[in-house]
């Protein structure tokens, strides 16, 4: 496999306070690069963590800034395997699933999730102005699969969304999890969740006015030719 990393996006200050979400630090991320305009995230403030859980996963970066053995409690209160995660979203979901990333990316065994999901309103909400015209370009492709099996389809516009947001039902998870291969399957990430009854409503009322539509019309060959050839690139960066 290529470019496995360590995607996580945490921001932990005085052992008390953690920041968890898809926001990096950059220039580009403060929405001040003409490129993206708004650059449109999320991060979430959770206050009293469980210290030593964090701790334990800096030190399983395998750095060399480790200088001596330290003793942790076992207890594991998140996902280590994303294949899990997607089970657990099998089991609490019931009615509708909300799907925002940047990147729509998927492989057969997900594609088959959604077809087997065929009695759950499912809504996938992803940017149109992208950071990387391979990767948007890969997606549209897997974006025309999904609509096969009546998956609604929408874009948001005014910048560029880097939101990755999963909403089951009434419980909401954020995090530096995209909805691709490589979040899914390779990278290290975070999500974290809650449960929240009104979340749906207040979701919709945040990013009413982001959302368009797009009607797929049937493209000629270059154009195809071009989503192909992205579709290849996105495994080689």
């Amino acid at each position: 496999m290529l470019n496995i990393r360590n995607h996580q996006k945490i921001v932990y200050i005085d052992n008390k306070i953690l920041w968890i979400g898809g926001n990096n630090i950059g220039i580009e991320y403060l929405g001040i690069d003409s490129n993206f305009g708004i650059w449109n995230d999320i991060h979430c403030k959770i206050n009293n963590v469980y210290f030593n859980y964090f701790l334990k996963k800096y030190l399983l970066f395998k750095n060399n800034f480790t200088i001596k053995k330290m003793e942790f409690l076992k207890k594991n209160f998140f996902f280590e395997n994303y294949i899990n995660l997607f089970n657990v979203f099998k089991l609490i979901l019931k009615k509708k699933i909300i799907i925002i990333s940047p990147y729509i990316i998927l492989d057969l065994k997900l594609i088959f999730l959604f077809k087997k999901l065929k009695y759950i309103h499912i809504y996938i909400y992803v940017t149109y102005k992208s950071d990387n015209l391979y990767i948007q370009n890969s997606s549209f492709i897997f974006l025309k699969f999904l609509k096969k099996y009546k998956i609604k389809i929408y874009f948001l516009k005014k910048g560029f969304f880097h939101r990755k947001i999963y909403i089951i039902d009434n419980f909401f998870f954020l995090g530096s999890n995209n909805f691709d291969n490589r979040s899914i399957y390779i990278n290290k990430e975070c999500l974290f969740c809650f449960f929240d009854k009104n979340i749906k409503k207040t979701f919709f009322k945040k990013i009413k006015n982001f959302i368009f539509y797009i009607n797929y019309k049937k493209k000629i060959f270059f154009i195809k030719f071009i989503y192909i050839i992205s579709f290849l690139n996105y495994f080689f960066q």
